[in-house]
């Protein structure tokens, strides 16, 4: 995998091509494209393939900031962190699968929008009423993690999502 130590910053007509490879991510993703549009090869940050895994794995304090109505774009998101927090107009669409192993993720009031399944065997908090984890994906969805903490869920499938394991 590609491993960034510190941070990955991507400026307003610039665009990170991960094509299909793994990154690791140890500091802040500071994505200033401004595109809004969704899927794995739009935006700042193109994952380039749905198998494409983006992990976040910092000791320290984590960011992911945005731009305006930009939207940064994961293929498949794991967070490994001790914290990991989302600035304000920072919105993420997951086209594949969200998974917390450890640590905080901090949704700051935005949304992170999932199209798949979501796992989390860690914490996630959401500050204010208006951000949260979004279950939207075209088909029903999976809710796992064993004792989980979720802040808020938003259902945006018609499909619905079933939980499999005890959440909090």
């Amino acid at each position: 995998p590609l491993i960034v130590k510190n941070e990955l910053n991507i400026n307003n007509s610039s665009t990170f091509l991960a094509n299909g490879l793994d990154v690791e991510i140890a500091g802040n993703l500071i994505n200033n494209n401004i595109s809004a549009n969704r899927g794995i090869n739009e935006g700042g940050f193109r994952p380039g393939n749905n198998t494409q895994v983006t992990r976040f794995n910092g000791t320290g304090n984590q960011l992911i900031q945005g731009f305006g109505t930009n939207v940064t774009n994961f293929a498949n998101l794991e967070i490994r962190s001790n914290n990991l927090s989302l600035a304000e107009n920072s919105a993420l669409f997951v086209n594949n699968n969200l998974s917390i192993y450890s640590g905080v993720l901090n949704d700051g009031g935005n949304i992170i929008a999932v199209a798949r399944n979501i796992h989390n065997v860690a914490r996630h908090e959401s500050p204010y009423s208006t951000g949260g984890i979004s279950v939207e994906g075209t088909q029903a969805q999976t809710i796992s993690g064993d004792n989980a903490v979720f802040g808020n869920i938003l259902m945006n499938n018609s499909n619905g999502a079933n939980v499999v394991n005890n959440i909090r």
